[in-house]
């Protein structure tokens, strides 16, 4: 999974979770249903509290692989985007709740195309794919394209071996126990949570 070297604690009070029952009814909560007891559930609650994150129908679905799309929704929310690119892509409607968010991503540069004139919007991403998006964002230097030191560093995709590498010697990203770092691995919504919390001290402004 994605790691800190050095681990914060973090308290969060007063979320306000909110959805429409199937009686039309807004229903509200305080925590995610799903979350409680979870590892992540303290950085899922305070990203929803800062409104990046949110879930469906009151859950989170932390171990659920998160799909490009709603990746490209946090970033959005998160770097508040204005401008979007024209939606030449095949597989990418412009009503799919992602759409926006999705074009304005690949206009700043920080998603491309998977070839074809297609997206891949439903695709879910993986740990290499999140690496590599998360440099761009946070302008992370990725001159470096030797070799990680995982044990699959074979596995890596060149294009993403950079970033591997500096999210890793930055403390950002550990291996697992035995020294692999599963790069062609989906990267589960929780896991993904933690690697933005991961970067909030450092790069993320407090506003």
């Amino acid at each position: 999974v994605f790691i800190m070297t050095t681990v914060f604690s973090f308290n969060v009070f007063g979320v306000d979770i909110r959805y429409t029952n199937e009686d039309g009814k807004t229903v509200k909560l305080t925590d995610f249903r799903d979350t409680q007891g979870h590892w992540a559930h303290d950085q899922i609650l305070k990203w929803a509290d800062y409104e990046i994150i949110n879930g469906y129908n009151g859950n989170f679905m932390p171990n659920d692989y998160i799909i490009r799309g709603d990746l490209s929704i946090i970033i959005d929310r998160l770097t508040e985007l204005k401008n979007q690119t024209y939606n030449y892509f095949t597989d990418l409607k412009n009503d799919d709740y992602f759409s926006e968010a999705m074009l304005k991503c690949v206009a700043r540069g920080y998603i491309n195309g998977v070839g074809n004139k297609q997206l891949n919007p439903r695709g879910n991403a993986t740990r290499e794919e999140v690496a590599v998006i998360f440099c761009r964002v946070f302008n992370i230097d990725t001159s470096y394209s030797g070799s990680t030191g995982f044990k699959d560093d074979s596995n890596i995709s060149s294009w993403a071996r950079s970033s591997v590498y500096a999210l890793s010697k930055a403390g950002y990203l550990n291996g697992t126990p035995d020294g692999y770092v599963l790069p062609k691995n989906n990267i589960t919504r929780a896991e993904l949570i933690t690697l933005l919390d991961n970067f909030a001290d450092t790069y993320i402004p407090n506003s």
